[in-house]
């Protein structure tokens, strides 16, 4: 078992990072991705790509907030300590 396999495992049993994050996390990549082809793509009317465009800025928020969750988490740890010495 990885390291980060464990620490999810941890998270896990003490409620700080479930399966449901984990899922929630994973359904934004896909719904950004989606969105982001949407507008690259083209052909749709304005009002139809800015309502793409607001949807993507809060779905690219809740991600952000989600990542920094877990970043925190994670810097917690003896592994992230370590890390985060050899860039001071």
């Amino acid at each position: 078992m990885s390291f980060k396999e464990k620490t999810r495992f941890v998270y896990a049993r003490a409620e700080l990072w479930n399966d449901v994050k984990e899922q929630e996390y994973r359904d934004l990549v896909k719904s950004i991705v989606d969105l982001e082809f949407k507008l690259n793509k083209g052909g749709i009317k304005v009002s139809e790509g800015r309502q793409y465009a607001m949807d993507l800025k809060h779905k690219r928020n809740d991600l952000r907030a989600l990542i920094a969750e877990r970043t925190e988490l994670d810097g917690k740890t003896a592994e992230g300590k370590a890390e985060n010495q050899k860039f001071k």
